[in-house]
């Protein structure tokens, strides 16, 4: 059997290419745009994604960050009250939970 397109992939290129109003032609990018995963966007878009800053951590971010790390560095886990109670090794209390 002969098809019109010979892949999906050639009908929708066609679609596109056949669409008018710029509005119509949003709304399908925004349609396929909800069919894919976070890993497929930017392996389409890293370049744009990177020229429009995405992977740049914004200061208030970083400082926060920054400040975390700090804080956990400075940390004295011996001084958190019941710290030296905890048998962190101990499996005997865990219990099954069924899902």
């Amino acid at each position: 059997m002969t098809y019109k397109w010979a892949s999906a992939h050639e009908w929708l290129q066609h679609h596109l290419f056949g669409i008018g109003p710029a509005e119509r032609l949003r709304e399908v990018a925004m349609q396929l745009a909800n069919q894919l995963d976070a890993d497929e966007i930017q392996d389409l878009f890293q370049n744009e994604m990177d020229a429009d800053g995405y992977f740049e951590q914004l200061a208030q971010a970083k400082e926060v960050t920054e400040g975390v790390a700090e804080i956990m560095a400075d940390a004295d886990l011996d001084e958190i009250d019941g710290a030296d109670e905890i048998d962190w090794d101990d499996d005997e209390d865990e219990e099954d939970f069924d899902l």
